[in-house]
């Protein structure tokens, strides 16, 4: 067996149970060395894009400043969220990893602060997703209101309100870490859990009340949401079709020269089938991003309680359970930095309203005084370049 007097800087799990290292060392199978690369490359990858993505967002919006609307203020405030998120995690695990530099153990006060923001951020975003499809689901049911209750002024309230409620909720951590860890704690940084009376919240139950705080709740009310707003749309769009059938069968009946007229589709229904195509994309992107996160974080405890039981008695097992371990981390949670990263994208390819925006600002050319690009739906079909937000996280 090839074997290495060097301990593998990475290749230490969280919780290591303090026996003494083997003299010699097997080196590092296939997924230990892989996911080192899957941190090197691809969180920075995700800070580039989503920082360029969330400063174009919101440069369209405040280039549309007098004309906001109630959506623009929430997609800014999702901008901002996922931008913090983006420095707080991907960006530190990236530094991390290329310069052995982790700024969360800069300061004890500053491991603090930074874990509650990794957490607020996260979760403020998926709560921002959910006022997004309520609104877009309003403007289905009360149309003509839509102006009256979502008015910008409203939108900054409920904002300010989601941050105050999710920062309150995740104070506890100001307890719980530190940069003076507990022994089962030790591990790759110094920014860990520092009390032992919290291990068993946060090991037992603090990942199941995140888990429902930012997926399962706002997941459930994205996914109803949308299920909703597909299903009247289709049923809109057979309306729409049958009432043209209609039109078509009294035309060809009133037509006193003798010839058919034939009606084209509507640029309306053609809209509407985008926009459901575009919905169900957007959902599925949601929940292949964070479902594989949230369920890996549920089990990371029992994960790493089955790969340090083998530490002290068989460290080849051990060390081989840790690359596994480390790649399938690497893999989830870059996965999940996509719902951070590409909103954007997905604005630019389903509205096209917001397509026209970035080109205009792009060539440094006016918008119209009558342009708004998240306007509010005024009648009782939703527009593609309002849907398009409903589900994108």
């Amino acid at each position: 067996m090839n074997t290495t007097t060097k301990i593998p800087q990475f290749g230490i799990l969280e919780g290591w149970p303090g026996c003494d290292f083997p003299d010699t060392v097997p080196v590092q199978g296939f997924y230990g060395n892989v996911y080192i690369y899957i941190w090197y490359i691809f969180p920075i990858l995700h800070v580039v894009f989503g920082t360029f993505g969330n400063v174009m967002t919101s440069i369209v919006i405040f280039r549309n400043f007098r004309k906001m609307t109630s959506t623009s203020v929430m997609l800014l405030a999702l901008a901002c969220s996922d931008t913090m998120f983006l420095y707080m995690t991907p960006f530190r695990n990236w530094l991390l990893y290329i310069f052995k530099v982790d700024f969360r153990g800069f300061s004890d006060f500053g491991c603090k602060i930074l874990i509650l923001l990794v957490y607020s951020t996260y979760q403020a975003s998926s709560w921002f997703l959910v006022m997004l499809t309520f609104e877009r689901v309003f403007c289905i049911v009360r149309p003509h209101k839509v102006k009256l209750y979502f008015t910008t002024k409203k939108a900054i309230i409920a904002v300010c309100v989601i941050v105050v409620l999710i920062t309150g909720h995740n104070t506890h951590v100001f307890y719980g870490f530190g940069n003076h860890p507990v022994s089962e704690f030790l591990g790759r940084e110094g920014c860990q859990i520092s009390q032992e009376n919290y291990i068993t919240f946060y090991r037992y139950y603090w990942h199941w009340i995140h888990f429902a705080t930012s997926y399962i709740v706002p997941c459930t009310a994205i996914v109803f949401g949308n299920t909703f707003i597909v299903y009247k749309l289709r049923n809109s769009a057979m309306d729409s079709k049958r009432a043209e059938t209609a039109s078509a069968s009294n035309t060809r009946t009133n037509d006193t020269n003798g010839t058919t007229s034939k009606l084209r589709p509507t640029r309306l229904s053609k809209q509407k089938k985008s926009v459901t195509l575009m919905l169900i994309m957007l959902s599925l992107i949601f929940i292949i991003s964070q479902t594989p996160l949230t369920i890996f974080l549920i089990c990371e405890s029992h994960l790493l309680y089955d790969a340090n039981k083998y530490a002290c008695t068989d460290f080849p097992e051990y060390l081989d359970k840790a690359g596994k371990f480390k790649f399938t981390e690497a893999i989830v949670h870059n996965l999940g930095y996509l719902n951070s990263s590409i909103n954007f994208f997905l604005y630019v390819l389903s509205g096209s309203r917001f397509r026209k925006d970035v080109k205009a600002l792009l060539m440094c050319r006016r918008l119209s005084r009558a342009h708004v690009v998240f306007s509010e739906t005024r009648n009782s079909s939703l527009r593609n370049s309002d849907l398009r937000h409903s589900t994108s996280l």
